[in-house]
């Protein structure tokens, strides 16, 4: 009995039905009913929803038999499948190609056959919703055109069953992002607050170290800019998906930068008793040249994954050395290691290492895409049950000292009136910290009703508006404003650093734009430039 041959497109076509992922899973109510709607239909005692992969054919419902799967070189199906009408066999017996068929001369000794093929809508034969019986026999046209109709609701159903499966990957991959990035601001969020705290214990102990407060505060900075730089790489992480993501490179003093970076870390090591160590090659030059946060957003990556991954009591090191021309940044754990097969994926996004779970994988890909856009690259060598060493190759140049402007912005003009337009009550006072600090007269308004009543009162030198205020936008109220007060400048003070893109914004007589948290020498160079 000669077996059916492959379909011109048999590689698309397998492809297609594992995409399905329905292969060897658990019965399903919804075929069960299609199959055996299908059986009563065509009066026929078995059928079968029928697919067809490389060596066999496998059920995934089944009415009237028992076997799971038979070869694919015996199945009728694999014939029925290089057609897009319905197969029909009347008589097996009586029909050359399968009357030696062991299907035919022994269980469930088939006699009559029709398979109509399920046909993806991409126009792939992937199996049939097929009917059989003991017995010749043939349908009826209305019977044929059930049975059609019932293997396209067979493939609709396959159709919502991958559907669905997307959804629930989708959903988990955003609750396994978001559990990533929780991890991530709460790193450099730790440092602050218990940096905070352990400061006021100092402060109102009876001999503070100021040497010691001094270096506090530097910790506490670095990590508020490490947290405010994670937030920006949420809002900017589709920049790297298209290609849109740029290189900001400047001088900077790298030993210091990255000290602050294992520092930043130190207290998780610490609360694991962690072996901790950070080794930095002299040969070095003291400065480089090169993207600064991307070189951070590298290196926080990984020592947080080795922190997290290692094992209470184990050593988890870090190398920055240079390396034929290249800066060379090593991390190396003793963690539970890789298995090899999750090292090929490991850099995919939202890929997690089997037992290691609890973030996404996110954070290494990023790391991949961060190191070749800077013309580098990453490596990863792991051995089950020893730990795993992490190597990131970039391209730099020697850098020259930072300069450092002693007189970096012109002279504040000291006799401006402010008008400040916010509603929550802690950027409210930063604000006018800062503002009456600079000698500025401040006035605040929490709400925009509030505000356009204050600005027709009196005659200010800026107005500072919040985006989102409690009863309408702040670029609606800046549009009342500039109504009323056709040249007071209003400059908008928001976290949302795409407003300014925004459509609404065209016609609000917006003069410029400032991102919070609040920048000081931002604001002042807009005092300077605005203020009447």
């Amino acid at each position: 009995m000669p077996a059916a041959p492959f379909p011109a497109d048999e590689l698309d076509r397998l492809q297609a039905l594992l995409d399905y992922e329905v292969l060897d899973t658990e019965a399903e109510q919804s075929f069960d009913d299609l199959t055996n709607l299908a059986s009563h239909l065509c009066d026929t005692s078995i059928a079968l929803v029928s697919l067809i992969d490389t060596t066999r054919q496998w059920f995934k419902a089944k009415a009237g038999l028992e076997a799971c799967e038979t070869g694919r070189d015996i199945a009728f199906c694999a014939h029925a499948i290089l057609q897009r009408d319905i197969f029909e066999i009347p008589d097996a017996k009586a029909d050359p190609r399968f009357a030696e068929n062991p299907l035919v001369t022994g269980p469930p000794f088939i006699r009559y056959y029709a398979g109509a093929p399920l046909v993806t809508p991409q126009g792939y034969a992937i199996g049939t919703l097929c009917v059989i019986d003991t017995r010749p026999k043939s349908l009826l046209r209305s019977q044929k055109e059930g049975l059609q109709i019932l293997a396209r609701a067979v493939v609709s159903q396959l159709e919502l069953r991958k559907s669905l499966d997307r959804q629930a990957k989708l959903s988990q991959f955003k609750m396994d992002f978001f559990s990533n990035m929780s991890h991530e601001l709460r790193t450099p969020l730790n440092a602050i607050l218990a940096l905070s705290q352990l400061m006021q214990e100092q402060i109102v102990g009876a001999s503070p170290n100021l040497d010691q407060l001094f270096q506090n505060l530097k910790t506490i900075e670095f990590s508020g800019e490490r947290l405010l730089n994670q937030i920006n790489n949420v809002l900017d992480i589709s920049k790297l998906e298209a290609g849109k993501m740029r290189l900001v490179e400047r001088d900077f003093d790298f030993r210091t930068t990255f000290t602050h970076v294992y520092d930043m870390l130190a207290p998780q090591a610490k609360a694991k008793q962690l072996d901790y160590r950070l080794h930095i090659d002299h040969a070095l030059p003291p400065f480089l040249y090169m993207d600064e946060d991307k070189a951070i957003q590298i290196l926080t990556n990984l020592l947080s994954n080795a922190v997290k991954f290692t094992l209470p009591g184990k050593q988890v090191s870090t190398y920055i050395q240079k390396k034929d021309d290249w800066l060379e940044i090593m991390v190396r754990d003793q963690g539970i290691g890789i298995a090899p097969d999750y090292q090929k994926r490991l850099f995919h996004r939202f890929e997690q290492v089997a037992e290691q779970k609890g973030g996404t994988g996110l954070g290494l890909a990023i790391c991949k895409s961060l190191a070749e856009l800077m013309g580098g690259e990453i490596f990863v060598t792991s051995e089950q049950g020893k730990g795993s060493l992490f190597k990131v190759r970039l391209p730099f140049n020697e850098g020259k000292c930072p300069l450092i402007d002693q007189n970096p912005l012109l002279t504040l003009k000291t006799d401006l009136d402010i008008l400040l337009v916010e509603d929550n009550a802690i950027n409210q006072d930063v604000a006018r910290a800062v503002l009456e600090n600079e000698g500025l007269t401040v006035k605040i308004a929490p709400d925009g009703e509030q505000a356009i009543a204050l600005a027709a009162k009196q005659p200010w030198s800026m107005v500072l508006m919040d985006r989102h205020l409690p009863d309408m936008d702040g670029i609606e109220v800046s549009r009342k404003i500039k109504a009323l007060c056709p040249d007071l400048p209003i400059v908008m003070w928001s976290a949302d650093q795409h407003v300014q893109h925004h459509p609404s914004t065209k016609d609000a007589g917006i003069a410029d734009y400032l991102n919070k948290p609040l920048d000081k020498n931002a604001l002042i160079r807009a005092l300077n430039k605005y203020g009447k």
